[in-house]
């Protein structure tokens, strides 16, 4: 919807550009119909144009280093703040678009009932509608409606003359086509001032044209004089007494431009350019020397850093779906437009969408990201997301095969148990996922409480399957590190890059109100998947269980 809003901003800063215009250079011109050409498109521009993008191609060079592609850097801006704020933005418009279209059909249907209440005469395209009803006269496309018992014969035909031309000239399309965009840009105040030009152009050209016939100028302005005061009329019709009787007297006495200054209106054309190469630019990014993986040697090596941009990452995310990898991120920016938290989930694989999958997450305390560093091995199908470039390297080339990773920020290593029996992350990373039913997760006091002061990094107890049949579906758990104080502990578990199902202290929950938890007070963490979990909690923990126990 942001994108929506953006639009609607676009199309009224091209109305105002028509309107400036037609208001400085064209409006106290007599060459009628070449404004109602202009006014009209005016409209039909501004609605368009904003759609229109002029495409740049940016080349972003490719840093080799250990023969593996730099691509650029980037991010999207998912701010909380902001997208409230566009959703009451968007909420309040909707609601005025909305009234003004009930508006338009109200009056359409008010309409209607005129013309099927009156009585009917047609000649040749033009169908006269005699109404006993006091209305001012109108015409409304080939409908000509009015009441014969409020004119003299001699005025009538006159007022028919005028309101024919409306109707010969398809007047009303203009009319409709302007309440239509005027109710798309309600809040737009230069659409009312422009939806008044036009009906105010639109007279003065049914005048102009009505006294070009055998009509006394002098008779028609009396007749414009005699004005009925106090009627109501409909907004989408042409009637022919209205406000603008002393400004359509002075236009029809006005002498005649010469049709040369309407070439005033060329002014435009350099605005609109400049509007396009100004707001809608659209970059086309390229890396240079971008080839297919044909390579073992080669690997894809992306970084992001709290400098980076939307766009490039778009590209990112685009150029490596060929590849058969889904990039997706999630980022939070600080006042100055810098990347404060980052959130990665990259899968994918050279013949397949889930041969590999990892996933990562900044910690929230800071105020901006240091680089994170990723590292893809397309054929191998491994990859390897760090702050650090020699641990990702160095991670890259210990563990390149194993699809259960732990990786450690500064060193700290938790103890590891695989059923009662200690063991290292070497042993753990060697081990088949498929052959694990669950994990749990010691830190803090709970950790020392039951291993000693030796578990002060935090404890990782895992529990093999021993009679549970599986299926050969590949899971992958993966755990950032084991802090005290890290309050972005719990979303950094995924299992297959899905969210799974939070249980807090047996009770069902979501991951942020688990996020939400103060590190401090929880006592220990289970994980469950695969066969295990949908044993336990049935078909709906496909995607495993997180089992969260508190202090108490």
């Amino acid at each position: 919807m942001e994108s929506f809003l953006i639009y609607l901003l676009k199309c009224a800063g091209i109305l105002t550009l028509f309107y400036g215009v037609y208001q400085l250079l064209l409006k106290k011109e007599t060459f009628f119909f070449f404004n109602r050409l202009f006014l009209f498109t005016g409209i039909i521009i501004s609605t368009i144009l904003p759609l229109i993008y002029v495409t740049k191609t940016v080349i972003l060079k490719l840093a080799s280093q250990h023969s593996s592609i730099n691509f650029a850097r980037a991010t999207v801006d998912q701010s909380w703040n902001l997208n409230y704020l566009y959703s009451s933005i968007t909420f309040i418009y909707i609601c005025g678009a909305l009234l003004f279209f009930y508006r338009l059909i109200k009056e359409m249907r008010h309409l209607r009932e005129l013309i099927i209440s009156g009585t009917k005469k047609a000649d040749n395209n033009t169908l006269y509608i005699s109404s006993a009803k006091n209305i001012s006269p109108f015409s409304f496309f080939r409908w000509i409606v009015y009441n014969p018992n409020l004119h003299s014969k001699k005025e009538l035909a006159t007022i028919l003359d005028h309101e024919k031309v409306h109707a010969n000239q398809y007047h009303s399309v203009d009319i409709i086509l302007m309440e239509l965009f005027l109710a798309l840009q309600w809040f737009n105040p230069i659409a009312w001032l422009y939806r008044k030009s036009i009906k105010e152009n639109l007279e003065f050209l049914a005048d102009a044209t009505t006294c070009k016939s055998h009509i006394n100028k002098k008779e028609y302005q009396y007749i414009l004089l005699k004005q009925v005061m106090g009627q109501g009329n409909i907004s989408i019709v042409n009637p022919f007494f209205n406000s603008l009787i002393k400004k359509r007297i002075v236009m029809i006495n006005q002498h005649p431009s010469k049709k040369s200054r309407a070439l005033k209106s060329l002014i435009i054309m350099p605005f609109l350019a400049l509007f396009l190469l100004s707001f809608n630019i659209k970059n086309d990014y390229k890396f240079e020397n971008l080839t297919t993986y044909n390579s073992t040697e080669k690997s894809i090596e992306i970084v992001i850093t709290k400098t980076t941009t939307d766009q490039e990452l778009i590209k990112i995310k685009n150029d490596l779906a060929k590849e058969k990898i889904d990039f997706s991120y999630t980022t939070a920016r600080n006042k100055n437009g810098e990347i404060s938290a980052l959130s990665l989930d990259i899968s994918g694989g050279k013949n397949s969408a889930n041969e590999f999958n990892n996933s990562f997450s900044t910690n929230v305390d800071t105020d901006t990201i240091s680089p994170t560093y990723i590292v893809i091995d397309p054929e191998n199908n491994s990859v390897f997301i760090g702050n650090k470039k020699n641990e990702v390297e160095e991670t890259t080339e210990t563990t390149e095969n194993s699809s259960f990773k732990y990786k450690s920020q500064d060193n700290k290593q938790p103890m590891f148990f695989i059923d009662g029996k200690e063991t290292n992350s070497k042993d753990v990373n060697n081990l088949n996922p498929d052959k694990i039913a669950s994990m749990n997760v010691l830190k803090g006091n709970n950790a020392t409480n039951k291993y000693g002061k030796k578990a002060k990094n935090g404890v990782v107890e895992i529990t093999t399957k021993k009679d549970i049949d599986t299926n050969k579906e590949e899971h992958t758990i993966e755990i950032t590190e084991i802090r005290e104080n890290d309050s972005a502990f719990v979303n950094s578990i995924s299992i297959n890059g899905k969210e799974p199902l939070y249980f807090i202290d047996g009770k069902k929950s979501s991951s942020k109100k688990a996020n939400q938890l103060d590190p401090n007070k929880i006592a220990s963490m289970n994980v469950l998947k695969g066969a295990y979990a949908i044993k336990i909690y049935g078909k709906k923990a496909k995607n495993g269980v997180v089992e969260i126990t508190t202090k108490k």
